[in-house]
């Protein structure tokens, strides 16, 4: 995967390590940018996603912080948005592979439940579909409470929906699937920096 740092208007293409320590000497002021002068990009690129099979999506961190596109939305995106994607001149500092409002970037929407046979695969599907629309959404920079819940309402009641399809397939949404979704929409409202208490964000819940 690609870690991209961006400092004093020059943009950085890094592994994982070598964003580790760019980081880490970023942080205690010994940074010398003339030791990743190879490392150096003039914008990002299509080549610097990488997709995830997972979560069907492309996905970057940036100073940190993940983004991640949908696939299908990719193409457009990528035609459309990379070429602008420059450096940021006096850019912050370089956060933490994880924090407030980031993940880690091994983590898998719904993990727990995909692990656990109880819970058929096909349905997690239909839930971790539900979940993305939230993600979709937010990626339209929505920051206004008020349209953030009214979506948040819709995609839980959706999820509600699923409850009898899953116990037709001998399951059920219960504590083990309630706490996964609910893992997995403030995953998302935290990577878009949206502050909902959670048990607020999914009031509309019959599980």
């Amino acid at each position: 995967m690609n870690y991209i740092a961006s400092v004093d208007g020059k943009l950085f293409c890094l592994n994982r390590e070598e964003y580790h320590r760019f980081a880490e000497e970023f942080a205690a002021g010994t940074l010398d940018l003339g030791k990743y002068a190879d490392k150096t990009i003039p914008h990002i690129e299509k080549a610097h996603f990488t997709y995830t099979q997972t979560q069907k999506t492309y996905h970057i961190v940036v100073n940190g912080m993940p983004f991640d596109v949908p696939a299908r939305n990719f193409e457009s995106f990528s035609e459309a948005e990379c070429a602008s994607m420059a450096a940021i001149a006096r850019a912050p500092q370089p956060l933490a592979e994880t924090d407030g409002t980031g993940f880690s970037s091994d983590y898998e929407l719904l993990g727990d439940m995909y692990d656990d046979g109880y819970f058929p695969d096909f349905l997690v599907d239909k839930v971790k579909a539900q979940l993305l629309k939230l993600d979709e959404f937010l990626m339209g920079g929505v920051k206004d409470i008020d349209p953030i819940q009214a979506k948040l309402d819709e995609i839980v009641n959706a999820i509600n929906d699923l409850e009898e399809e899953f116990e037709k397939h001998d399951s059920e949404i219960e504590t083990a699937a309630r706490e996964s979704i609910a893992e997995g929409v403030e995953y998302i409202l935290k990577k878009h920096g949206i502050d909902i208490d959670i048990e607020e964000a999914i009031r509309e819940r019959d599980w």
